[in-house]
């Protein structure tokens, strides 16, 4: 028997409204709307942020065939590829969608169309022969434009249901019913409303179990805002403290002395430290009577350990907060150089390279089942899964040491794929060559008879 549990049966408690309308779970946006919207505008994480967005969205990517031989298949991707390169502002679509790993969620609508001229794709029936016969598809349902939906205005039902956060006299859903929710209006998509949403969630998570609140995390995902939420406040109030110290301190202090026990010069020195300061000043009584000769008014420049000690654990809170967001520091900061440098930055490189692919796969993985598939349900007459990927590409000096290392062994390979992975193209007719002979594998044990001569005759 299938288990059939929703949001609700993993916490102690019900928090959603007579609609089953969960909470929003961004712990963020629960403690403070006004400074979960300043987060993102943080220069720190602004910088992060941006930094893994556009790696991740300038990836190539590819519509996958089930079948990679088939070549109707193959065809019918190709269109889908075209279909979806037409589309405005195809890498700021991809951009918003990425931000889920923000929010833990982001979303699309599509606009789609049908187009009058349908989009074309076409391949040959054999890749290896440019002569053989051309298969093509068409596609003419296809999304021409898309509006951002923040993630905050995404919300869900108990049982994983989309809702759309909207002011309360919205009549364009039409539809769509009109709820309330525990954060405000919101209007629950009808089924083929939501078949025109593309959502994208980043790390869905269980709920806490004594906390209801969280429940919508189970369909909504965790964002790195509600993750870092703690650590960025306490980054505030390391700021406000540096500033405070610099404003009352930094300008050192204006002291003004007078013989104690004197009311007149005390009143004498407060009214001339009125008159001519703005700044940092006090009156400070003597023993014994004023030197006359001696000027009364002293400066006393300030100390920088204070303001430094706020300033250097502001500054560790800003680098940890970065290093969560890209998991490793090398991309944003500057590192240590000398010996080992460089394999602490290719461990940090690999380890943002990690991360780039899981947000690839997940955005993936969130397009095949949002935007692909209803595609081709629509285009084509018989069921497709193709895949939205973005392939992850192979360091060319690691590939190309590995063939090496199989033509040493008399591994043989097709000469087009060692062209193409070096970067080159076949000669055309008598225009002038270099490499050739006896192929790779004798020209490479040629080299190691000819090193081991040198070393011997050496």
């Amino acid at each position: 028997m299938p288990l059939r549990i929703d949001a609700t049966d993993m916490t102690w408690g019900l928090m959603m409204s007579a609609q089953r309308v969960l909470y929003i779970a961004d712990r963020a946006f629960r403690e403070n709307r006004v400074l979960a919207r300043m987060m993102p505008h943080d220069a720190d994480i602004l910088r992060a942020c941006k930094i893994r967005e556009y790696t991740a969205t300038a990836l190539p990517w590819v519509i996958e065939p089930e079948d990679p031989e088939d070549p109707q298949q193959a065809a019918e991707c190709a269109a889908i590829t075209k279909a979806i390169q037409s589309m405005r502002r195809v890498r700021q679509f991809l951009g918003h969608l990425q931000r889920a790993f923000w929010f833990g969620h982001t979303g699309a609508a599509m606009m789609y169309a049908m187009h009058s001229e349908p989009i074309v794709g076409m391949v040959q029936r054999d890749p290896n022969d440019p002569n053989s016969e051309r298969v093509s598809a068409e596609v003419r349902y296809a999304p021409s434009d898309w509006l951002p939906i923040h993630g905050d205005a995404l919300t869900f039902t108990a049982d994983g249901r989309l809702c759309v956060r909207t002011n309360g006299f919205s009549d364009r859903w039409g539809g769509a019913e009109r709820i309330q929710t525990p954060d405000g209006y919101a209007v629950l998509l009808t089924p083929a409303q939501r078949e025109a949403v593309v959502l994208n969630v980043w790390n869905r998570e269980p709920p806490e179990y004594d906390d209801p609140t969280t429940a919508a995390r189970v369909w909504g995902g965790q964002g790195l805002r509600s993750l870092l939420w703690y650590h960025w406040v306490a980054k505030q109030h390391l700021a406000q403290n540096a500033a405070h110290y610099a404003e009352r301190f930094a300008r050192g202090t204006l002291m003004w002395m007078y013989s104690s026990g004197s009311a007149a010069g005390k009143d004498a020195a407060e009214e001339g430290l009125r008159l001519m300061s703005k700044t940092w000043a006090t009156t400070v009584p003597i023993t014994g009577e004023m030197d006359p000769k001696k000027n009364p008014i002293q400066f006393m420049e300030a100390s920088g350990t204070g303001y430094q000690i706020f300033a250097d654990l502001e500054r560790l809170a800003s680098e940890r907060i970065t290093k969560a967001i890209l998991h490793q520091e090398l991309t944003s900061e500057a590192g240590p150089a000398g010996i080992g440098s460089g394999g602490v930055a290719k461990a940090h490189q690999d380890t943002f390279r990690t991360v780039v692919e899981y947000d690839a796969e997940t955005l993936a993985d969130s397009l095949t089942a949002e935007l692909v598939r209803p595609m081709c349900a629509a285009n084509f007459k018989r069921e497709r899964r193709y895949r939205f990927c973005f392939p992850t590409p192979d360091d060319e000096g690691e590939k190309l040491a590995r063939f090496e290392t199989a033509y040493r062994m008399g591994v043989t390979f097709a000469e087009r794929e060692v062209r193409q992975l070096a970067g080159g193209r076949e000669p055309q007719g008598d225009e002038p060559v270099v490499g050739g002979g006896g192929g790779m594998s004798e020209q490479v044990d040629d080299l190691d008879r000819a090193a081991d001569a040198a070393m011997a005759g050496a």
